[in-house]
């Protein structure tokens, strides 16, 4: 399926992306990429925060004892 139009148009690759083993997604509760093209992905699942690299693998999982219904995400270099 794609996306978009013109320069921004985009194909969905429903493959793409491996979660680590018990991770469970739900509601999306921000996005964010960072300056190494890493997607950080905040769900209310578990557990809630997700680091994917440019190719889909998880590199980091963290956040399960901090949020209970997060709501918003912010990728920042300075913090």
């Amino acid at each position: 399926m794609r996306v978009g139009s013109g320069d921004f148009t985009y194909e969905l690759d429903r493959a793409w992306g491996e979660l680590p083993d018990g991770a469970v997604l739900n509601v999306i509760a921000g996005l964010g990429i960072d300056d190494d093209d890493n997607l950080y992905l905040l769900s209310r699942g578990t557990p809630p925060v997700l680091v994917l690299n440019r190719d889909g693998k998880c590199v980091d999982a963290w956040g399960g004892d901090i949020f209970m219904r997060p709501h918003a995400l912010l990728v920042d270099k300075e913090h």
